[in-house]
């Protein structure tokens, strides 16, 4: 993926219209997930001025030749979990205390593998994508994916809750010619 189409995921996050699904009444309790990206650069060494918005930071990273990389984990395998041994994006369902969508993003990323999205040194916020209705046998609920932007070419270290997560990796994000 070209540095120009991360500018058009940017642009299209913060410009256009999501799809929010209302929590059915027999279970209010909401899911959030996070598809971290990064910028990699070929070369090793990559600094940055402070930027508070995505396409200030894509701005320093004009002349630097890379590719985007998207984080995912691979859930523990439990016996009777549903998700068990899955590849997903980060992330689980709300608690009393939370009181946004974010906000249980955020803390279960914390978590599940110790990355602080609330670090603006670390992570930008980019966006919200459209909520899904998952249907199982035991649950109905609905799932907010979110976008963050780290930051960084290297991820900051990881604290893995190992009952939750297996392993977590980056892989290098393709676009095919559309």
């Amino acid at each position: 993926m070209s540095l120009q189409n991360l500018r058009n995921l940017c642009d299209n996050l913060q410009t256009s219209p999501v799809v929010s699904i209302d929590s059915p009444p027999s279970y209010p309790r909401r899911a959030a997930v996070v598809a971290i990206v990064r910028w990699h650069p070929e070369q090793d060494t990559l600094s940055l001025e402070p930027a508070d918005t995505s396409m200030a930071l894509l701005q320093q990273w004009q002349d630097i030749p890379g590719h985007l990389e998207m984080l995912y984990i691979q859930r523990a395998k439990r016996p009777g979990d549903v998700w068990s041994g899955q590849v997903a994006f980060p992330g689980g369902k709300s608690e009393p205390q939370d009181t946004t969508d974010v906000e249980t993003a955020a803390r279960e990323v914390l978590e599940e593998i110790g990355l602080d999205l609330n670090d603006k040194q670390q992570f930008l916020y980019l966006g919200k994508l459209d909520d899904h209705q998952i249907l199982t046998a035991k649950q109905q609920m609905v799932v907010v994916p979110f976008v963050f932007l780290q930051r960084t070419p290297v991820t900051p270290p990881l604290a893995l809750q190992a009952s939750e997560v297996a392993n977590v990796f980056c892989k290098r994000v393709i676009v095919g010619k559309s």
